[in-house]
């Protein structure tokens, strides 16, 4: 704001620069669950693609249908319908685990110091 009065003109600002993911400041045990949750969610992913055949479920003219990007690869049995959306909100839970732990270690506290 100081430059801003000085020359009239806004500085160019980094509004990546303080996303930045300082792990200095993240605990070892913190530091483990996030690999870990990595782990998990490329584990989940590749799981729930190959157990869904490559498709998602729809319901497409009273059918119960897997497809993929719009091309139909299947009937399938309404039994089948509820398996391949448990599937798909697996994938996607997993991914939001791994996007909580980044955002955690963003937000992560950092270190006090004791000023005596």
């Amino acid at each position: 704001m100081e430059e801003y009065r000085r020359t009239g003109e806004m500085p160019a600002i980094n509004y990546f620069s303080r996303s930045k993911i300082n792990l200095d400041y993240v605990p070892v045990w913190v530091k483990i669950v996030g690999i870990l949750l990595f782990a998990y969610t490329a584990f989940n992913f590749y799981t729930a693609l190959h157990t869904s055949d490559g498709g998602m479920p729809n319901i497409e003219n009273g059918q119960y249908v897997l497809t993929d990007h719009g091309k139909r690869i299947k009937t399938i049995t309404p039994a089948e319908y509820t398996y391949y959306k448990a599937n798909e909100t697996r994938m996607f839970s997993g991914h939001l685990l791994l996007f909580y732990v980044v955002s955690a270690f963003i937000l992560f506290p950092k270190k006090q110091h004791n000023t005596i």
